[in-house]
C-alpha cells in the first residue's frame, strides 16, 4: 500500500487499503468477481478510515482511476510510475520495457498529508504468482508555493480528493 502514515499496512490475509486512512496502487492479477473491467488491471485506491475493499465490486467504490495493464507473464519487467505533484496524483504503467510510459490514472485536487510512508505489499490469494519489487526510487520536488497552498497542507489530515463526485463508484 502506497502510502501510509506511521505504520506499513499489510495486504498477506486481505486487501487492506481502504481500511485506514491511506492511497494506495493496486494491481489486481485477475477478477475477484464478475466485473466489467478487463484485467489484470492496475488502480489507485483512496481510503477514508472507515471503508474497506469490496471483493464484489473489485474495489470500485474505493477506485480514483486505473486501466487494463498486461502485467502477467510478461516477457519485460512491468514498471509502475506515481507521480504526485501540486496536488496532482499521476499513474502511468510500462509493460513493454521500452522506457515510454503510458498513462493509467490521472487525479486532480489529491490532497496528501505530510508525513507518510512509502511501502509495498503483496497477495495473491488463490493465484500463484510471482511479484517482485526491483526498485523503488523516491524524489523530493521542491516547489514554490503560496502561503496559502502551505497553509492548506496544514489543514489536511487523511488523504482526500477535493472533488470526490467525479468518482462515479464512489460511495460515502
Amino acid at each position: 500500500n502506497i502510502p501510509s502514515q506511521g505504520r506499513l499496512v499489510s495486504a498477506a490475509t486481505e486487501i487492506t487499503v481502504c481500511c485506514a486512512a491511506d492511497a494506495g496502487v493496486c494491481v489486481e492479477s485477475k477478477p475477484l468477481s464478475p466485473s466489467q473491467k478487463s484485467f489484470p488491471y492496475v488502480s489507485l485506491m483512496l481510503g477514508n478510515g472507515t471503508l474497506s475493499y469490496d471483493h464484489d465490486s473489485d474495489g470500485r467504490h474505493t477506485e480514483l482511476g486505473g486501466c487494463t495493464a498486461m502485467v502477467r507473464n510478461a516477457i519485460y519487467d512491468t514498471s509502475l510510475l506515481v507521480r504526485y505533484s501540486k496536488n496532482r496524483l499521476k499513474l502511468m504503467v510500462d509493460v513493454d520495457g521500452k522506457q515510454e510510459w503510458k498513462d493509467c490514472a490521472d487525479v486532480t485536487g489529491f490532497r496528501l498529508p505530510p508525513g507518510y510512508f512509502f511501502g509495498a505489499s503483496s497477495a495473491t490469494g488463490d493465484l500463484s504468482d510471482n511479484h517482485d519489487i526491483i526498485s523503488m526510487k523516491l524524489y523530493q520536488l521542491t516547489i514554490e508555493r503560496s502561503l496559502e497552498e502551505e497553509q492548506e497542507e496544514e489543514d489536511v489530515t487523511v488523504p482526500r480528493v477535493d472533488n470526490m463526485d467525479q468518482f462515479t463508484g464512489w460511495c460515502t
